[in-house]
């Protein structure tokens, strides 16, 4: 058990590289899946004599595939942006390493030391793959790909950090951007927390169309309005798991007296 779960932990922590949240916030996330449902079953069971096996059954399945259902309708709306999300990471690497435009100078200004020299060495990896000989670029490849995974992911972590944190727009700086009447709500709206986040990365897509897909989720109207709705996706799953195993548990047969007996709290004295 001890290799399976250093193998288990490699893996994970290579999941975890370049995706902008930290481990905790993962970790409750997973948990929350499992947290609400779980938590409505033992209370039904210990406080309710009238719960039964088969409620609680379909109470757990019920609530896990609620929440599941949850993160993932929060995970189509979150406008983060991806490495799926880039259509040419090159031109994009160029955009900020030689800025000749207001937002891709202000992005530049905000990149952290890490990130420019990784930006360098991505663009010093692709002059020397144009220059090579025909039959070095297939070995040069390789190493390009790595080097466009690390970039990326410092491009990706910084940039979704700062959506989180400043508005992108200003009027001067988007003064040559034709901005969409929807995108001008939302600059009206001066919005915060995910709204924000919506608001910068409608704001990235226009600025740069060629380089970044557009998020066809990002205008719906938000189901967390939190970035991280672990606690809700929780209370949810909660709330649904309890409701089926009321249900069901009243659909179905009791459970024996004698079953009860010491585990539920209304035949404690008896079994004293």
């Amino acid at each position: 058990m001890t290799v399976v779960f250093v193998v288990w932990g490699v893996f994970f922590a290579i999941w975890v590289c370049g995706r902008g949240e930290s481990i905790y916030t993962l970790i409750q996330t997973m948990l929350s899946l499992f947290q609400g449902p779980s938590l409505a079953i033992i209370l039904l069971g210990v406080l309710w004599w009238r719960a039964t096996g088969k409620g609680a059954l379909v109470g757990l399945i019920g609530g896990i595939l609620m929440s599941t259902s949850l993160l993932t309708v929060d995970n189509f709306q979150n406008p983060a942006l991806t490495a799926q999300d880039l259509k040419n990471p090159a031109g994009l690497v160029n955009k900020l390493n030689h800025p000749n435009d207001p937002v891709s100078t202000y992005l530049n200004e905000k990149l952290s030391e890490d990130s420019k020299q990784t930006l360098d060495l991505y663009e010093q990896s692709l002059l020397m793959n144009e220059k090579a000989p025909e039959g070095l670029r297939e070995n040069l490849n390789e190493p390009i790909e790595m080097v466009q995974a690390e970039i990326e992911a410092a491009i990706l972590g910084d940039i979704n950090g700062l959506m989180g944190e400043e508005n992108f727009y200003e009027e001067q700086r988007f003064s040559q951007i034709e901005l969409d009447p929807e995108i001008q709500k939302y600059i009206q709206q001066n919005p915060k927390r995910k709204k924000l986040l919506q608001l910068n990365r409608l704001l990235l897509e226009r600025a740069y169309p060629d380089e970044i897909e557009k998020n066809p989720h990002v205008l719906r109207p938000l189901l967390f309005q939190t970035e991280d709705p672990f606690l809700f996706i929780a209370w949810w799953s909660f709330c649904f798991a309890m409701l089926l195993t009321v249900v069901i548990s009243l659909l179905t047969k009791p459970e024996p007296e004698e079953k009860l007996k010491g585990l539920v709290y209304r035949y404690r004295k008896e079994s004293e």
